[in-house]
Formats: structure tokens, sequence, C-alpha cells
């Protein structure tokens, strides 16, 4: 058999000795045919593609695919290879995209669709936000603490707070930490939320808190409907503002379980509204 070896730079040029390989029926065979390193040889390379009594050994400069193009589905990183998009397999790492790819890899979002999907991009705390299709996802670094984890809209939820299917859900996603039972969120405030003056309706605001605090119980695996909910409004919530929510686990004694939340703007962490709900397990 014999070894070539190949280098896949950042940008997706494929390079044998230097010089970029252009040809397209080769770069779909090698793709295709790319997995892991399971040879036993040549260990600094880890991808490798065999090709008849050829085997092609692949050293990337960060993922063994780039993806180059895409047309509004589909993310191609080689002329005819390519996976769907999908908005929740997006992850980031030092400013960069990163989308899934075959056999469980990570490929990387070429320069141009990252500026293409800029416009539909904003900030959601230290991570970002894609609204695409009418939807928002979250797109959560590529190594991410054991202790967070992200809680998603889900298919087929109504939930007026967190629902993929309710066309007026808020569409909450949330970031829960197992270690300190808080749960925390950012958003950027709807025209529909609106009241008769402009600024974001006080069932909104209610709405908002009663979902994020849920959302402590939602980490901690317990399904528990609200009982009680007080909220206090200190000051407008203006629409169009992003703002910070965030909610953290009192106790529970029983069946009953106390969460406190709060509503801040998330750029002068102004405080504009606090409540604290009582959270009670059905008995059957």
């Amino acid at each position: 058999m014999r070894s070539y070896f190949y280098a896949l730079t950042a940008r997706g040029e494929l390079l044998h000795d230097g010089i970029a390989i252009e040809d397209e029926r080769f770069r779909d065979m090698f793709f295709a045919n790319l997995r892991p390193n399971d040879t036993g040889i040549h260990p600094d390379y880890p991808y490798c593609s065999p090709c008849g009594v050829e085997m092609n050994f692949l050293r990337p400069e960060d993922t063994p695919y780039v993806f180059d193009r895409f047309d509004g589905e589909r993310l191609f990183f080689a002329p005819s290879l390519s996976v769907p998009f999908d908005p929740e397999s997006l992850v980031f790492s030092d400013g960069v995209l990163y989308h899934r790819a075959p056999h469980g890899q990570w490929g990387r979002i070429g320069a141009a669709i990252a500026v293409s999907l800029a416009d539909a991009i904003e900030p959601w705390g230290d991570w970002y936000q894609l609204e695409w299709h009418g939807e928002r996802h979250v797109v959560p670094p590529r190594a991410m603490p054991d202790h967070l984890r992200l809680i998603r809209p889900k298919r087929g939820n109504y939930c007026a707070g967190c629902g993929r299917d309710n066309p007026m859900s808020l569409q909450l996603s949330a970031l829960y930490d197992e270690r300190q039972r808080t749960a925390e969120s950012w958003l950027t405030v709807p025209q529909y939320t609106s009241g008769s003056l402009g600024i974001m309706h006080g069932g909104f605001i209610a709405l908002l808190l009663d979902e994020i605090m849920g959302k402590v119980l939602s980490g901690m695996g317990i399904k528990a409907p609200t009982r009680q909910l007080q909220v206090e409004y200190l000051r407008p919530v203006p629409i169009g503002r992003r703002v910070h929510v965030k909610a953290s686990y009192r106790g529970g004694e029983d069946r009953a379980h106390t969460v406190a939340g709060s509503i801040s703007d998330a750029e002068s962490n102004r405080l504009l509204a606090r409540g604290e709900a009582v959270f009670v397990v059905p008995r059957s």
C-alpha cells in the first residue's frame, strides 16, 4: 500500500507537498472516505482516507472538515458532499463557528458563510444566539463545563415561555448551573409583548419570571406547576432592550419548592423586576 500525506488549512485548502488540490472528483473521493486514523501507523496524522491500494493521511490545521459553501439548507465540505444545516448543531470557540460533521467530528464554518450568518446572530450572555426562520437558537461553546447544561425549547411544546411550536412563545432557552442550582437567560424584549405604554406588559414580565424560575426546577428534574407567584415591578422594561433573567433555588419542604428570580438590564445590570414563586409537585 502506498501512503500519501496531506494537510487541510483552516480555510479548507487541501494541500499535498504544499500544493493545493483542486480536482473536484478527487476532493469528493478523499472526503467521502475520510475517517479517524485507526491504522496504528503515522499517529501524527489523526485522519486517513483509503483509496484502493493507496492510503491518504490527513493532518488538519483545525478540523478535518471545513464548510466552504452554504445554499441555505446544506453545508458543503467538498464539491458534492454536504450535511443538513441544523442551528442546534452549531458551537463556537475563539470567535469561530463550528457545525457537526460526519463521523461525529466538528467542521469549521468558513469565513464567507460566517459573514452571511452574522446579521442573524446576537449576543446571549457570553455566548451567541442565532435567529433562523423565525426561531431562536442558542450557540454554546465547543467545550462547555460539565456543571452547566443548556435547556432548549422543545418541538411539540406549546408553552408560552419555552415552546418551540407556539408562534407567540418567548422561546426561552436557559443555562442551568448544577452546582449553584440557578438558571439564567438573555432575551431581546419582542414587540408583541408590549403594553399600552410601549413597554413590556406586566403579564409578560410575570411570565418571564415564572419561566426562568421554573427552569431551575426543570434542571433539577422536578416537575411542578406554579402555586403562588409574587412579582415586584421596579422599573419599566423597554421593548427591544436586551434583558438578563436569572433564578435561584431557595429550598423545598415536602412537595413545595421555592424559587426566586429577577430581570435586569443586560448592559447596565440595573434591576427591573424581581419575584418569588412556590411550585408544588402534584400528588399523582
